[in-house]
């Protein structure tokens, strides 16, 4: 059974392992530590809507993606690879 939410936020907003499609880790890690979408989105500067988009792996590496990426993985103490899998921090393509 999936962790109950803290009161304030609920479980549309920490998106329960119960509902991960693999896409990326980021889903995960920002329910493990409590966090919203939109906390995350604010913390990495970017729109709730783009966040969204890289979560579920439907977005392009453009620059401005590789770098909202950089930030995420940093919030979270991690390498963009171990976030968002092999080949995704840009250096590659």
């Amino acid at each position: 059974m999936a962790p109950k939410p803290p009161k304030n936020q609920t479980s549309a907003d920490l998106c329960t392992p119960a509902t991960f499609v693999r896409r990326t880790k980021v889903p995960l890690l920002r329910f493990q530590v409590g966090m919203t979408q939109a906390e995350l989105a604010k913390k990495v500067g970017c729109e709730d809507s783009i966040l969204c988009r890289i979560e579920r792996a439907q977005v392009r590496n453009t620059p401005a993606i590789l770098r909202i990426r950089e930030k995420i993985a940093g919030v979270f103490g991690l390498t963009v690879e171990e976030i968002f899998g092999p080949g995704t921090s840009g250096e590659d393509d």
